[in-house]
């Protein structure tokens, strides 16, 4: 356990929440999908380094494009998750919809984009057993990334575990049905850096304790992705086939990126005259004064936007405020 703690240089090691991976649904095709996109970019902006998402473009349906003339942003990679029984237990094929850390609601993974925010809500709530820390540097005379993914344990995982590392690119202009004129796409799932369909097996322990450090390389040489617009993701999977299930990830990235996700005493938010802590919780929430307040107006939300607790504070510096979050 020391030398694990002395070798980690990435991963907090604090006990935290865990990360929402979206895994999207998507293609050049679909005319809902414009909405759908519009929807996620909302989740991940009010949810930085909480929340990240991967546009899938399954070759396997009529959906997927290229679209009239524009580009092919395809890839087989998801053709496993878009296939029955895994995509959605029986449940019909649709897009835009999308797998919750490859979660199971009422015994089907598919979620509807009415569904993200609040599934994505009840999975950023919940302790992790596993915090994910990564690097990713890229030589532009080699066109090689090099990409690092340290995994501490805060909890034993007795299960089966898997990394999956994909680099994604933004900013991909190209038609999109459902738009006008030329669209931006996003967070296009463009390769997995890992061998394995399910993710690489973790070449170490899962014990409470442990870290885990693994290296993967992708050859940008024959591909020519823009490398400035894209990302890094790395997430922890225990199980295969209809078993998998998510259980944390993080994204930097891809040109020099490095970044771990936050452990619960990182997640104090510091306004200069309070401090608040943990945020995000699903339970109790603490504000701590730096100092004197008169007639402060205080709101406290919800990860959705729901307004909880409405007051005014009138307090001296020191004091601690703390509030009852569970709903």
């Amino acid at each position: 356990l020391i030398f694990s703690t002395n070798a980690q240089t990435i991963v907090t090691t604090q006990t935290a929440n865990r990360v929402a991976i979206v895994e999207e649904f998507t293609g050049t095709n679909c005319p809902a999908c414009p909405g759908g996109h519009t929807t996620l970019d909302g989740i991940l902006t009010a949810n930085t380094d909480r929340v990240f998402g991967v546009g899938y473009s399954p070759t396997n349906s009529s959906l997927t494009g290229p679209y009239n003339g524009g580009l092919d942003l395809t890839n087989p990679f998801s053709n496993v998750f878009y296939t029955n029984p895994y995509y959605g237990n029986g449940d019909g094929r649709a897009m835009p919809t999308a797998h919750i850390n490859r979660t199971k609601y009422s015994g089907s993974r598919k979620s509807g984009t009415s569904t993200w925010a609040s599934r994505v809500a009840g999975i950023i709530a919940l302790s992790s057993p596993v915090n994910v820390g990564l690097s990713s540097t890229y030589n532009a005379s080699t066109d090689m990334v090099d990409v690092t993914v340290e995994m501490y344990f805060t909890s034993t995982v007795t299960d089966a575990a898997y990394v999956t590392v994909l680099l994604t690119e933004s900013d991909i202009v190209t038609t999109q049905s459902g738009a006008t004129g030329n669209y931006t796409h996003k967070h296009v799932m463009r390769a997995n850096l890992q061998t394995g369909q399910w993710g690489d097996a973790l070449t170490g322990t899962t014990n409470q304790g442990d870290l885990v450090t693994m290296t993967f390389s992708y050859d940008n040489s024959t591909t020519n992705y823009v490398i400035d617009n894209s990302d890094i993701m790395a997430f922890v999977s225990t199980g295969t086939d209809d078993a998998s299930e998510i259980l944390s990830g993080f994204q930097v990235h891809a040109n020099g990126g490095s970044g771990s996700v936050s452990g619960i005493e990182d997640l104090a938010m510091n306004q200069g005259n309070l401090t608040i802590f943990p945020n995000p919780t699903n339970n109790e929430l603490n504000i701590l004064l730096s100092e004197n307040m008169n007639d402060a107006e205080l709101s406290i939300y919800s990860i959705t936007g729901d307004v909880l607790h409405t007051e005014t504070i009138n307090g001296t510096s020191g004091s601690l405020l703390t509030y009852n979050t569970t709903q």
